[in-house]
């Protein structure tokens, strides 16, 4: 490659950047005319430039923060920054509709997943951002509903960056009981691989991860491994019983060998 055809390539993605803050920007302005509009119960604003609904709009935020990649630069994450401050806000996090809350909480994951490993929101933040996360499983119990595809990207994303040891980091414990019993319950055959992967992920980050492990979730784990609910829901019982063998040896620390686990259910 020439000098000539690298000055180029560096042309083309610095015009490539420019785009890419100017979407930014219009995307900032966006999020937060719909804050404030929560906020004051007024008419919904209009939609970006090129959307015909607000669900295109919603759809355009959660793609264009999808575009930017990890460790961005300074003014990228300065260009974020309005967005971060918008999307926190009660009005949206405890908004009535669950299409709203999904693509919130899509926003939300995207620029922790940006920001990774630094984190722009508090502790209280991203505990309250936990509890959204909770809200949106326990809606994914109907397949057919028009967020479904967001929740099942919203989960792949957690699962890759490992967000579920943020919570085990802010000691969120009832927290990660009421995951895991969310997961137990939902689970069924007809979710797509990519949510059975990313649920096994998780649960098996927090296991691996944690220095104990809670009664709560010991009873949890007892009760969908029961024998009675093998025909019941097999696929949760299956992976009650794989995170139970995947603990056994975990549990030494806390039980004594005779109380430990059995690596199969009776």
């Amino acid at each position: 490659m020439t000098f000539g055809d690298i000055m180029a390539q560096l042309q083309r993605m610095d015009a490539h950047l420019d785009t890419l803050f100017t979407e930014l920007y219009q995307v900032n302005i966006h999020v937060s005319r719909i804050a404030r509009w929560q906020a004051l119960e007024a008419s919904p604003p209009p939609p970006l430039v090129g959307s015909d609904s607000e669900a295109e709009d919603d759809d355009d935020v959660e793609k264009l923060l999808a575009y930017v990649e990890q460790e961005p630069s300074k003014s990228m994450r300065d260009a974020l920054l309005p967005s971060v401050k918008a999307l926190i806000t009660n009005k949206l996090l405890r908004h009535a509709e669950m299409d709203v809350k999904v693509s919130v909480l899509s926003c939300i994951i995207e620029i922790v997943r940006i920001t990774a490993p630094d984190a722009l929101y508090k502790d209280k933040q991203m505990k309250v951002s936990f509890q959204l996360i909770l809200a949106v499983i326990e809606d994914m119990s109907n397949v057919s509903t028009s967020s479904y595809k967001k929740v099942v990207s919203i989960l792949d994303t957690i699962a890759n960056v490992k967000l579920c040891l943020v919570m085990l980091d802010l000691e969120c414990n009832a927290l990660v009981v009421e995951m895991f019993q969310s997961f137990l319950k939902i689970i069924r055959s007809n979710h797509p691989p990519t949510v059975l992967s990313a649920i096994d992920i998780i649960m098996n980050l927090v296991i691996d991860e944690s220095e104990d492990i809670s009664l709560g979730l010991l009873s949890s784990l007892f009760a969908i491994v029961r024998k009675a609910n093998q025909n019941v829901s097999p696929i949760s019982w299956t992976l009650g019983e794989q995170i139970i063998t995947r603990i056994n040896a975990q549990l030494e620390k806390i039980m004594a060998p005779t109380q430990k686990l059995p690596s199969k259910v009776e």
